[in-house]
């Protein structure tokens, strides 16, 4: 991976040292210089110091074992997080059912709901989503289990 070099921008005038003075402006005393080869910041970052996101791309990439309709097989994090995520969905979260359908509309490159989902669709995940709202008022008005 190699460094590129910032430009200067041609529309700013370049510091230049003005009078016949050894030491001052845009001429710092030659013992603070840098010599050849020293560096501005010898500790620097050290070698195979990792950012967030090659932290996160390794930690979801890692692969995990699942148990699934009693055979076990191994699937990265990010797939078992999936499976999660459309677990609770399926359940009746609707928050993970929309995360989801955002994901997969994402993925498939449209923005808009409309774009995604024909008329069957639409009409099927709209008696979902009716269902699960149903099932939310439901629960809000079952009385609080008293012992």
């Amino acid at each position: 991976m190699s460094k590129a070099k910032r430009s200067r921008d041609p529309s700013k005038p370049r510091k230049t040292a003005t009078g016949d003075y050894p030491v001052g402006y845009c001429r710092p005393p030659e013992a603070t210089q840098f010599k050849p080869g020293q560096s501005g910041l010898p500790t620097g970052r050290p070698r195979g110091a990792k950012n967030a996101d090659t932290l996160a791309r390794e930690i979801l990439s890692r692969r995990i074992t699942v148990r699934e309709g009693g055979k076990e097989r191994k699937v990265s994090m990010l797939e078992a997080m999936l499976m999660k995520f459309a677990e609770r969905g399926l359940k009746g979260d609707a928050k993970a059912a929309d995360f989801l359908l955002k994901l997969y509309r994402q993925a498939e490159g449209t923005t808009s709901e409309g774009d995604a989902l024909d008329a069957n669709d639409r009409e099927i995940f709209d008696a979902l989503m009716r269902e699960l709202e149903a099932k939310r008022a439901e629960k809000d008005k079952e009385p609080p289990d008293v012992e």
